[in-house]
């Protein structure tokens, strides 16, 4: 196992999804055309790496959690939900940090039941 990661009680999260219906000329970012994006696979993969993370860093405080790309909003929304969860289970979720989610996947979870609370995201 690697040596912990040295650094302030802090953490900011960005989750990448390098997935878009079209390339932007101007786009510069790790991004792909994603009409059959294997969801599972991906989610699975997100999960894996942010729980190696999550044990490099340690206990810390969640200032940011971003998810950025491509088009993240075409994120499942059991994927965006399932990462905030587990960033939730590793960390402790700044309040000011839950106001500033990304309102189109914010309207997107609401079907999967995910709410935000005053302290901490959650589903169902």
């Amino acid at each position: 196992m690697a040596e912990p990661i040295a650094t302030p009680d802090t953490l900011a999260i960005y989750i990448h999804w390098p997935f878009c219906r079209s390339l932007c000329p101007y786009c510069d970012f790790n991004s792909h055309i994603g009409e059959q994006v294997d969801h599972a696979r991906w989610r699975r993969a997100l999960l894996e790496e942010l729980t190696h993370y999550a044990e490099l860093a340690g206990p810390r405080r969640v200032t940011s959690l971003f998810f950025g790309g491509g088009t993240p909003s075409l994120m499942e929304p059991e994927t965006a939900a399932a990462v905030i969860d587990l960033a939730g289970q590793h960390f402790a979720l700044a309040t000011p940090m839950l106001k500033s989610l990304w309102k189109p996947i914010q309207r997107r979870l609401k079907p999967t039941g995910w709410r935000r609370s005053p302290r901490r995201v959650s589903t169902g």
